[in-house]
């Protein structure tokens, strides 16, 4: 066994996988013990020896945790101070590399000698991996940071120059500031975090505020084609729970329509929001989406007190275009989703091929872009008019 250079007191967890996904650390197994960090490695005492974890393996120290989290992990070990590190270990079932989390809580002193000790040996992983990005590669994480990954939007910004744009992913990539599916990491996010200016909001603002009657939502309709993207997903009854990736167009198939109890968008972590759906046997899913459009639409969507052409219309933007299906989602009989199609195409909000037009898709951020977060009256009069005054033929 090396010479450490210090040893702490701490309560910890070695491997916590997809924290930002989790709602629950209950279920964690907390170990304690005499935590050791050489130059190297970190070393945290198990049953069977140490797990030992490289230092040049670590990403972020001090990962920001949801309060709800802090609280559980303070209910289980009596800690108010905590510490999470998120780092790299090779996945069991490939060759690939994987994010996990370290937890550690503990006396203040201790967590603090921890955190200082990691930074002052690594720092907060960020002067190594940033000190060489060149200002396009800076330019495209903060772009993507931001939202903005369709090329023909981003291929204008680098000069049409498609090699300059797909080195500089490349690049981002390698550095694991960005996933495969041009995702923001928790490392990219980092990076963005001590670039980017102090002053917030976004561009005219003052004056959108100034009017009074616009809400939050309106900085997330920016992506009139989400279905590509890929979203976090988690399912949890009682101690069990499923997490993965789930692609927008199928978000849908993975939600028991039918058992749908409730909607609701709660914020897990600055500038995070999260799609919370209760269902009538106890279950809740979490969707934590890649583009902030999707949860607002899914809650429209799902919502059964909404208009049903409403809720097709969002429906579509998710990627559903099958009557079948459709039908599903509102629960309505196939010869009335056919009516109902048949209307919304001859008022142009809707292709043949069942697909939004930008009239359609207008209609959707113009309804997002005015419906208050916390309305529960989901009640749009004025933009609704134009697709609800038909005869019903169920009636």
């Amino acid at each position: 066994m090396k010479e450490m250079d210090i040893e702490l007191e701490l309560a910890y967890v070695p491997d916590v996988p997809h924290l930002a996904s989790m709602r629950n650390v209950s279920g964690l197994k907390w170990n304690n013990g005499l935590v050791g960090i050489t130059a190297t490695d970190i070393w945290l005492p198990t049953d069977e020896g140490f797990e030992i974890v490289p230092l040049k393996s670590i990403e972020v120290v001090g990962h920001e945790m949801p309060k709800y989290i802090v609280n559980q992990i303070y209910e289980i070990t009596k800690h108010k101070d905590v510490l999470a590190i998120d780092y790299k270990k090779k996945s069991v079932f490939s060759s690939a590399f994987v994010s996990y989390t370290m937890l550690f809580a503990g006396d203040s002193k201790n967590i603090a000698k921890l955190s200082n000790h990691l930074i002052s040996l690594i720092g907060f992983k960020v002067d190594a991996t940033f000190a060489d990005l060149k200002p396009d590669e800076s330019r495209l994480l903060c772009l993507i940071a931001a939202g903005m990954d369709d090329f023909s939007m981003l291929n204008p910004i680098f000069d049409n120059n498609k090699e300059k744009l797909n080195h500089a992913f490349m690049v981002l990539k390698k550095k694991g500031l960005v996933d495969d599916y041009a995702s923001t990491t928790q490392l990219g996010f980092e990076y963005v975090e001590q670039i980017k200016g102090k002053e917030g909001g976004v561009i005219g603002s003052n004056e959108k505020e100034s009017e009074g009657d616009y809400s939050e939502e309106s900085a997330y309709i920016t992506n009139t084609d989400p279905t590509k993207k890929m979203n976090k997903y988690l399912w949890e009854y009682k101690e069990s729970s499923i997490d993965g990736l789930v692609a927008t167009s199928e978000l849908l198939q993975c939600i028991p329509i039918d058992d749908v109890d409730g909607v609701e968008i709660e914020d897990v972590k600055l500038g995070t929001k999260c799609l919370q759906i209760h269902t009538k046997h106890d279950a809740h899913i979490y969707i934590e989406p890649e583009d902030k459009s999707t949860i607002f639409t899914l809650r429209v969507a799902l919502n059964k007190n909404e208009d049903p052409q409403l809720r097709i219309l969002c429906s579509m933007y998710l990627g559903v275009v099958k009557p079948d299906e459709l039908a599903h989602i509102v629960n309505m009989p196939a010869s009335l989703i056919e009516y109902k199609l048949d209307y919304l195409k001859e008022k142009g909000y809707i292709h043949s091929n069942n697909k939004l037009s930008s009239k359609g898709t207008e209609l959707i951020q113009d309804i997002t872009y005015t419906k208050k977060s916390d309305d529960k009256s989901s009640e749009f009069p004025s933009l609704l008019e134009s697709i609800v005054d038909f005869h019903d033929p169920s009636k």
